[in-house]
């Protein structure tokens, strides 16, 4: 059985798209609960900016990006930004 206590990502950077809500919000708030910085990116930037400052209020850390995935330049802008923040990126939902 899956013990979330069990789930670390200590050291890691996730990128999670559609994170303003749903599933991409839990996975983005699951995954700073486990130790990730976290970019949380969704097409709606206010939607990305609360999710990003949740985590951080929280004591994670994190940055809220707009990102439309569908335009080649919007996801290399995400992931220039990510490693400019972050200096890495290891996760990508």
């Amino acid at each position: 059985m899956f013990d979330p206590a069990d789930f670390r990502l200590d050291g890691q950077v996730a990128v999670v798209t559609g994170a303003g809500a749903g599933i991409g919000r839990a996975l983005a708030v699951t995954f700073a609960a486990a130790g990730a910085g976290v970019v949380a990116s969704d097409l709606d930037a206010g939607a990305a900016r609360a999710v990003a400052d949740g985590i951080v209020a929280r004591g994670g850390q994190a940055l809220g990006l707009a990102c439309d995935v569908t335009r080649e330049e919007a996801l290399e802008a995400l992931v220039r930004e990510t490693v400019a923040r972050f200096g890495k990126l290891t996760v990508l939902v």
